[in-house]
């Protein structure tokens, strides 16, 4: 779907509402700065019908900004990212083109990347990890700021921060206390 200049891309939902459609608007309930009326606009509006009572269905959406129809077709066919896991208790893509998987744990949990990589948090947090040219990246953030430590595993041929042959699995002890609402940047190499 394509509107102005954004595109949006939605899986596995069985219901898409689209509108283009004039209406006027006040805002000043939200905005107070703005003008008490505000002119006629076209806005154009996707939504998705959750339907009534679901349980357990789940759906996911790309928003691409400042895109072409013909950018956004291209895109599309290309899919240019995978759906790793969308479940209530963790949401991850893995970008192709761009070899970065976002992840966010709403708890402590484990996801497998590929056949020869695994990462666990043991806390609810974002961690986006970045393999480019051998070397491994990882961007942490715990947003709420009440958690003070946590640690990341990465099980499979990575050694990044305490490395145990024996399992294989590099654990990365993560200090939040100092920084709190700040993302932490690690990288092996």
């Amino acid at each position: 779907m394509h509107g102005g200049e954004t595109g949006y891309s939605i899986d596995n939902a069985d219901v898409v509402l689209i509108s283009n459609e004039s209406r006027e608007g006040d805002w000043v309930n939200v905005l107070d700065w703005l003008p008490k009326k505000e002119p006629s606009r076209s806005i154009f509006t996707v939504g998705i019908d959750h339907g009534k009572n679901v349980k357990g269905a789940s759906y996911a959406y790309t928003v691409y900004t400042s895109i072409t129809e013909k950018t956004l077709l291209k895109k599309e066919k290309k899919k240019a990212y995978a759906i790793l896991e969308n479940t209530e208790n963790i949401q991850a893509v893995q970008f192709k083109e761009l070899k970065e998987t976002a992840i966010v744990f709403h708890k402590a949990g484990t996801l497998v990347l590929d056949k020869n990589l695994q990462i666990t948090s043991t806390f609810p947090g974002i961690v986006i990890v970045s393999k480019k040219r051998g070397c491994f990246s990882i961007a942490i953030l715990e947003p709420t700021s009440k958690i003070e430590k946590g640690e990341i595993m990465l099980t499979g041929n990575v050694k990044i921060g305490t490395y145990s042959k024996t399992d294989n699995t590099s654990t990365l002890p993560i200090d939040f206390s100092e920084n709190k609402g700040m993302p932490i940047y690690l990288s092996s190499k």
